[in-house]
């Protein structure tokens, strides 16, 4: 420890060097300084430090708290007689200030090192006294230390926010649509971070966890319906039983969100990553929501124009859709009706209980080439378990280790080289070939004893070529769901061939002989086939997703649903899922229509609020002086000002959409 006493004008110009672990006490102002980077400066120039570092959140502290503002105060005041005894110091205090102001002149040798961190401290504050000022806190009479938390957070004026923009009654609102639906009024969040939103895992424990936690942070779900879902763009990542139930376009009421509103504000914030990854923790979140709080008000800025661009896609896509399904509907309820009853009974029992069977489910059992690896397994271990060991014909490789090498031999190929490989190339290539080879020659071996059959191809000298053909052909294909052996897909590609040429043949039989069969509206219902139309139900055409994806004509013509000569109906599990997703299609299309529609009203309804609130404020505060007074008053008037103007201009915008309404639009059945 090091003492220094300043007797008198000389020793404030006594130098000393700081380490970065030097705390500083004066105990005669009561300050203690902790540990900050190292310098070479005087006494003098500490003390000046210490007063320009306390000068600069003294108008903050002001407003904050008034016996702090005095305490720190006193200390500037009594640091500011040691440094300066008389007026020429003064001056030549003041001087040395206005030469501080100016480190960048020319030809100056002095570093910007000591203001970029009164630089920083003034952006944070700047940023801090704007945040409090656009959303009012100085418009209370309790000051900023009564804001509570989420008050300075830019709202969304399209959410549901009672007293705000909802109807009146809105709480008692019926489920489905007689004046206005209950769906209409639901709150969709999303969270994104570490992967946390894998909604089937995720939620299964979370009223648990929830419970762990103060009374404050509790989730009151009294007469309120959770539904967890996973955001579309992730949802291909999961298995298929989440695909069908945890899907926004499959789950009545949602319309077209898509719950990736969270990875929108990450992609809108990146950039910033270079500037925040140095930060210290308090730094980079006061950063962070500064920039999202610009991005969440540049998007409620320009609420007129996204909400319309919505709808002027959403009204053509729920006709063409819901036009789609009718077509669909009706070509199966020719033949199916009782099937389409039981079809609509069950998707109408799995939306109001989700516990129900799912009827987008698929119960066709589909083997994979590990389910086959793990049923031979399972074979085995029951063998054993009897003491028995029929299928195994060696000691060492059984039937299902036998498989496993003869399906992934086949899969192992040459690498290319390129026309300049080198000899260290070519002989690794060499070696790996050779191995490859022995390989395949004792996996050979072995297969005689399990498929004797296939002992005649071991006397052609393409034998290795010959047997991996065969295994392409009669085993079983890839990784995917679907494993039809390659012989039986070469059969429905030629079936789906024929019957096209079939189809064209006799079409353009019907386009020569239209005159004499006095049918001019028969292309109507047998439209010319085009290799487009050429798809499978779950398929939709180019460029098309699932949630705006159409069926091909082929799949709502007459026939479709006809029965075969076991009465059992022909692909009657794929009709009846397709059927769901095309009546969910349409129904999801027509629901962010009313979505879009209740989204206008609650934004332009907002904003209406908001400039009334800000009217308020304007007269909240009594005591303040002439200018204060117009001064408060002024910026919340000419913030009501702002919100009207913004509504008058979003209704102007929207003014067209009545007449996008009107147009004549497809029924349900």
């Amino acid at each position: 420890m090091y003492t220094v006493k300043v007797l008198n004008r000389g020793d404030l110009n006594r130098q000393f060097i700081r380490s970065e672990a030097c705390a500083i006490n004066i105990p005669e102002c009561q300050l203690v300084l902790p540990p900050s980077r190292g310098q070479l400066t005087t006494v003098e120039g500490l003390l000046g430090d210490i007063v320009a570092d306390l000068n600069v959140q003294q108008s903050l502290r002001r407003i904050q708290g008034e016996n702090a503002y005095a305490k720190i105060q006193e200390i500037i005041d009594d640091l500011k007689e040691i440094i300066a005894d008389d007026e020429e110091e003064d001056e030549e205090g003041k001087d040395k200030l206005e030469k501080r102001e100016r480190p960048f002149e020319r030809g100056s040798s002095r570093t910007c090192d000591h203001y970029y961190e009164s630089l920083l401290r003034m952006i944070k504050q700047w940023r801090n006294l704007k945040m409090l000022e656009r959303s009012g806190r100085g418009h209370d009479p309790a000051g900023v230390n009564a804001t509570k938390p989420g008050a300075c957070a830019v709202l969304c004026h399209a959410c549901p926010q009672p007293g705000k923009n909802l109807l009146d009654g809105w709480e008692t609102a019926p489920p489905e649509k007689q004046t206005t639906a209950r769906w209409l009024f639901a709150q969709f969040l999303a969270i994104d971070e570490n992967f946390r939103l894998v909604r089937k895992n995720w939620s299964k424990n979370l009223w648990d966890r929830l419970s762990k936690y103060s009374s404050h942070l509790q989730f009151r779900r009294d007469g309120k319906k959770v539904t967890f879902l996973i955001p579309k763009f992730h949802l291909p990542a999961h298995i298929a039983a989440c695909q069908t139930s945890f899907s926004h376009n499959l789950i009545k009421g949602m319309g077209h969100t898509d719950g990736e509103a969270p990875e929108r504000g990450w992609a809108n914030i990146n950039p910033v990553a270079t500037s925040t990854r140095e930060m210290a923790p308090g730094s980079r979140r006061d950063t962070l929501d500064d920039h999202f709080g610009d991005y969440n008000w540049k998007k409620v800025t320009n609420f007129g124009i996204s909400l319309l661009n919505k709808m002027k896609t959403a009204i053509p896509e729920r006709d063409q859709h819901q036009r789609d399904f009718n077509e669909f509907h009706n070509a199966l309820m020719d033949e199916q009706p009782c099937e389409i009853a039981q079809w609509k009974d069950a998707i109408e029992q799995w939306e109001a209980d989700q516990s129900n069977p799912n009827p987008f489910k698929t119960t066709t059992i589909t083997m994979t080439q590990a389910a086959v690896r793990l049923k031979l397994s399972q074979q085995e271990a029951g063998d054993l378990e009897k003491g028995l060991d029929l299928s195994s014909l060696h000691a060492d490789i059984s039937p299902s280790f036998l498989y496993r090498p003869g399906s992934t031999l086949r899969t192992n190929n040459q690498n290319a080289l390129g026309a300049h490989a080198t000899d260290l190339q070519l002989a690794k290539l060499q070696e790996r070939s050779n191995a490859l080879l022995r390989k395949v020659e004792h996996w050979c071996q072995v297969q005689l004893l399990y498929m004797p059959m296939v002992s005649r191809l071991h006397t052609s000298e393409t034998a290795s070529a010959e047997i991996a053909r065969e295994e392409k052909d009669a085993d079983i294909r890839g990784q995917r769901a679907n494993t039809r052996a390659s012989a039986v897909l070469k059969k429905v590609e030629l079936t789906v061939t024929t019957a096209a040429d079939r189809y064209r043949r006799a079409w353009k039989a019907l386009k020569v002989l239209a005159g004499v069969l006095e049918n001019p509206n028969w292309e109507a219902e047998l439209p010319e086939l085009q290799p487009t139309d050429i798809r499978g139900m779950s398929e939709g055409d180019s460029g098309q997703s699932e949630r705006n994806r159409t069926l091909s004509w082929i799949w709502k013509a007459r026939g479709v649903g006809a029965t075969g000569d076991d009465n059992e109906t022909i692909l009657s599990e794929a009709l009846r899922i397709e059927w769901c997703k095309s009546r969910a299609r349409a129904s999801r299309w027509a629901e962010e229509v009313e979505l879009l529609q209740e989204e206008m009203r609650r934004v332009a309804e907002f904003l209406s609020w908001h400039a009334t609130w800000w009217e308020e404020q304007a007269v909240r505060r009594t005591g303040l002086t002439a200018a204060e007074r117009e001064g408060v008053q002024g910026y919340a008037r000419r913030q009501a000002a702002m919100r009207r103007a913004m509504r008058d201009r979003f209704l102007a915008l929207w003014s067209v959409v009545p007449a996008l309404l009107q147009l004549p639009s497809p029924v349900a059945p």
